[in-house]
């Protein structure tokens, strides 16, 4: 479909900047807050047709919930791009900020908007499942920035030495894994608690060697299974539900990071 509006969106913490191309042409240049009265005070002031309108945008996580929001109640057409793909298409380019990155990316889907599969929103439960396995990530890499310096230390340090840095953490630990302990519980809880995802979980968990964790990451990275490249890939490639390879879902600080990630 060709559509007459092309909006090309770059998010922030603080605000969004959008680049307004109509057929084409450079009609309006803007920033707005990041919030949700600012951004329907913005769309309203457009006065577009929503359905000849594109809006475009790059994968930035929890940055993006308060435009996707206002702009799903407006039924609008929106294309979440993975941002490498987005760098690539253009080669080697002069300068970056907010303002440049939301014109190159209105460009990038005027020119390739044949190709864009619009967004669908997930379902209550795979958004708060995709919350908790941040979180669990995260908890994760903070225990591990804790201990590991610690035990890499004892080759070389006096035994009292090493004695009062594992006694000094021991209590933040004993919290981490508590808390790792209730997240884990949490996930289990909410795919117990839905039958579809009780379902998929089963056929999932039945590969050999996968467990909860693995399990509900390939269920939240494939949206149920409906992403399509991400579930060829899972098909096409068994072991990748557990290798090394397996597809972490992404903690919501790395802003724009594509979904597949190297498990640590």
């Amino acid at each position: 479909m060709k559509f007459k509006n092309i909006i090309g969106i770059d998010t922030g913490k603080n605000s969004i900047d959008f680049s307004f191309l109509e057929n084409g042409e450079k009609k309006l240049i803007s920033q707005v807050e990041n919030s949700v009265k600012k951004l329907e005070l913005f769309y309203n002031g457009l006065k577009i047709d929503v359905k000849e309108t594109l809006f475009c945008m790059e994968h930035t996580g929890i940055y993006n919930y308060h435009l996707l929001s206002v702009l799903q109640r407006h039924g609008a057409n929106i294309w979440l791009e993975n941002p490498i793909q987005i760098k690539r298409s253009m080669g080697m380019t002069r300068g970056k900020n907010d303002k440049i990155d939301a014109i190159r990316i209105s460009k990038y889907a005027y020119l390739h908007q044949e190709k864009a599969k619009l967004w669908q929103p997930t379902r209550l439960v795979i958004q708060n499942l995709k919350l908790l396995m941040g979180q669990r990530s995260r908890l994760n890499k903070a225990k591990k920035l804790i201990e590991i310096p610690v035990v890499e230390s004892k080759e070389f340090i006096g035994k009292e030495q090493y004695k009062l840095l594992k006694q000094n953490c021991k209590s933040t630990l004993t919290g981490i894994k508590k808390d790792l302990e209730l997240v884990t519980a949490q996930i289990k809880e909410i795919i117990d608690s839905d039958e579809t995802l009780k379902e998929l979980f089963k056929y999932v968990a039945s590969v050999p060697n996968v467990g909860l964790i693995t399990a509900t990451a390939i269920i939240v990275s494939t949206n149920e299974f409906q992403k399509n490249r991400y579930c060829k890939k899972v098909c096409s490639q068994p072991a990748l539900l557990h290798s090394n390879t397996l597809p972490e879902v992404v903690s919501e600080e790395k802003q724009g990071s594509p979904i597949w990630q190297t498990k640590s």
